[in-house]
């Protein structure tokens, strides 16, 4: 028989425990341990104190430690495995989190039992005082102390507001609960756990102070986390504004069901809350097509399972995260129909849409369930992913596709760079480079991306779409001086190398991505690329893609991700010091790239993430455009869009005239339709 854990972190602030302990307790949790951190200048009397409080609960003292900071879900999984069985289930909770189900407990895990799911996910919810001030904790309720929602772990300080809050016992955590490489996580469509944050009082501004300066003592690169929510408090007389609208919460509270147990967690719980969102669906909201194709959120008032209404959530749900088997799984808990029921109805509902031109199969005729990727599920597969290992996805697309169809990577957490640069003088900026834009800008978590559009010349960039963009914050315009980003670089001071250019950008335009993303890190991007979705699971690693698969040695820098500072990088630029320019060739290009490779590691994914189509060029592959003349043209291959990839290259086809219904038309218009649907329901645009 299984039973239910509660894991608690406890160190030098323990002023919530017990009304933690009573707030778990109530949710029917049956053993309590207590993971201790305490450093020796907190008192030789703090595990005692600790200790003490926890008999209360009949809550024990798994584990102490005493170093300066070591992950909790290290420390965490030492007690899980003196403890608990592989089939237990762990609650994870720090002392200041507050976890709200909209079941018991209980039901909440046989619904997982019954479904074979692993964990449960939820959102994190910052709670403070009404006026946004710091009062000092007294004996009433947390609820009516801080009665407001707000962003403040999300916008503030960039932290990740996604929890992993319910596992069984033999999942491993990553950093901070956040995420897991393993296992089947419920739908947050179906089930979503609110973490109310109870950390804004008095003491805050202290505790944060003691927190940066601990983790800059160790260099952990998220001390930066803390002095960004300090600054805030400095610039607006200690309160946080409530006035920003940024700070809004944008989605719903759980709803809790008839019998979901006693909480400490009143109904004056919820404050500043909007709930139109769509990044919480209610079962009942469901995606319809009207007759002109485009889409618009309705809400009904009773469930229904028609073929539309499943098409509908089909095209909602295939995010790229999910099999087929858990579409079929999902549906099935929309509808209170059995998985056998709804099985031959959602391929019926996948044959409708690719009939549509709405939904597409993978390039080699393989049905989705038929994939035998298993192990993409973990990011680290991605990060070691090679020629030398797998050299069927450098050569089959299709076989590449049904990786990316079933990649679950992590949601990263730093701040990520997306940088763009734009210098053709004979060439204005106009549409096409604005679909490159809003392509990032629909694409990407904009709470943790900065957008930034590089020119040299000049004059800025002008398009009054770009305007917008700039004034609405969205993008950020930047002067490129080469002489600046080199200092510091083998290639400070030599003027020659660095004010080079040739007629095809190609030497200055090499020369670029690896100072901008040696001197500031993220992902750089080509002006004739549109990304097509979230990059999250590959930001954990530096990676470039290979040029083709008949050429694998050969390393493609259209797209690229490296951090600051990056070795690889910095040996590139020295081999650029050291190296002949010649024009319009890839001497400070691919030459490099695989020079450099061969003794500083990075990854280099198969063409097939960012460029599905190369492999026609080489004449296989077949069904894809077969030459990037026809990217413009509206033919029967630019109905081959696979949403899977995670970016389509278009090769500086500037000059040729967009025809509608062209591959380029067709996936302009779908990102700016979703770009369009994000300002809307996710709170980014602001009333102009």
């Amino acid at each position: 028989m299984s039973k239910i854990i509660l894991v608690i972190p406890v160190g030098r602030d323990f002023r919530l425990l017990p009304r933690c302990l009573e707030h778990y307790h109530l949710q029917g949790v049956e053993q309590i341990f207590l993971n201790v951190h305490a450093r020796m200048e907190w008192g030789s009397d703090l595990v005692d104190r600790i200790q003490e409080i926890g008999r209360q609960y009949n809550a024990r003292i798994g584990h102490v430690h005493h170093r300066v900071y070591t992950e909790s879900c290290h420390t965490t999984r030492i007690i899980l495995d003196h403890y608990a069985k592989q089939d237990d289930w762990v609650i994870y909770s720090d002392v200041d989190e507050f976890q709200e189900y909209p079941d018991s407990l209980h039901n909440i895990i046989e619904y997982c039992e019954r479904n074979q799911y692993d964990y449960v996910r939820g959102l994190l919810l910052d709670r403070v005082a009404i006026d946004g001030s710091l009062p000092m904790l007294n004996d009433r309720s947390l609820p009516a102390q801080f009665p407001v929602a707000a962003q403040i772990t999300g916008v503030i300080r960039h932290g990740d507001t996604n929890k992993i809050v319910l596992s069984r016992a033999g999942i491993p955590m990553g950093s901070g609960q956040h995420f897991t490489a393993a296992g089947k996580g419920a739908p947050v469509q179906t089930l979503r756990v609110t973490v109310h944050h109870f950390r804004w009082d008095s003491e805050a501004p202290a505790n944060l102070s003691y927190m940066k300066q601990m983790l800059d003592s160790i260099d952990v690169v998220w001390a930066g986390e803390y002095q960004r929510i300090l600054d805030h408090l400095g610039r607006n007389n200690g309160r946080f504004d409530l006035s920003d609208p940024a700070l809004m919460v944008h989605y719903p509270p759980v709803s809790r069901q008839k019998n979901s147990p006693p909480s400490t967690l009143s109904a004056e719980y919820m404050g500043k809350i909007t709930s139109d969102s769509i990044l919480s669906r209610n079962k009942d909201d469901v995606l319809n097509q009207d007759e002109q194709s485009k889409y618009s959120i309705r809400r009904y008032g009773k469930k229904v399972s028609s073929l539309n209404i499943s098409a509908a959530m089909i095209w909602t749900l295939c995010d790229g995260e999910r099999t087929v088997d858990e579409l079929v799984s999902d549906l099935a808990f929309e509808y209170d129909q059995k998985v056998d029921e709804v099985h031959e109805d959602v391929f019926t509902a996948i044959k409708k849409l690719v009939g549509d031109n709405l939904l597409h199969l993978l390039p080699s005729g393989n049905k989705p369930k038929n994939l035998h990727w298993n192990t993409c599920q973990q990011t680290q597969f991605l990060h070691s992913l090679d020629y030398q290992t797998h050299p069927e996805l450098y050569r089959d697309v299709g076989l590449c596709h049904g990786l990316l169809a079933q990649v679950r990577g992590r949601k990263y957490q730093q701040q990520t760079n997306f940088h763009f640069y734009w210098r053709q003088l004979d060439v204005p900026f106009g549409d096409k480079q604005i679909a490159t834009l809003t392509a990032c800008l629909a694409t990407q978590n904009l709470d943790l991306s900065n957008v930034l559009l590089w020119y040299s010349g000049a004059t800025a960039p002008e398009h009054p779409e770009l305007d917008k963009l700039i004034d609405d914050g969205y993008v950020q315009v930047k002067k490129y001086d080469p002489c600046t980003l080199a200092e510091g670089t083998p290639l400070e001071g030599n003027h020659g190398r660095l004010l080079l250019q040739d007629g095809k950008c190609y030497l200055d335009g090499d020369l670029f991505r690896l100072l901008v993303l040696f001197r500031f890190g993220g992902v750089y991007v080509d002006m004739d690329v549109l990304l097509l979705r979230d990059f999250s699971p590959l930001l954990t690693f530096e990676f470039m893609y290979s040029w083709g698969s008949d050429q694998p040695a050969l390393i493609n820098g259209a797209v690229m991700r490296f951090f600051p500072g990056s070795v690889a990088l910095d040996r590139m630029l020295a081999e650029i010091m050291d190296s002949e320019p010649i024009p319009e060739s890839t001497c400070w290009g691919a030459t490099i790239y695989g020079r450099v490779r061969n003794r500083y590691h990075f990854t280099v994914l198969p063409y097939g993430f960012f460029n599905p189509e190369w492999a026609c060029f080489e004449g296989k592959n077949q069904g894809y455009a077969e030459s990037p003349e026809t990217f413009m043209t509206a033919n029967t291959a630019s109905q081959n869009i696979y949403r899977c990839a995670y970016a389509w290259h278009w090769h500086n086809k500037w000059a040729q005239k967009v025809e509608a219904n062209s591959k380029f038309d067709l996936l302009r218009n779908m990102l700016t339709r979703s770009w369009q649907d994000k300002k809307r329901f996710l709170g980014y645009c602001r009333t102009r």
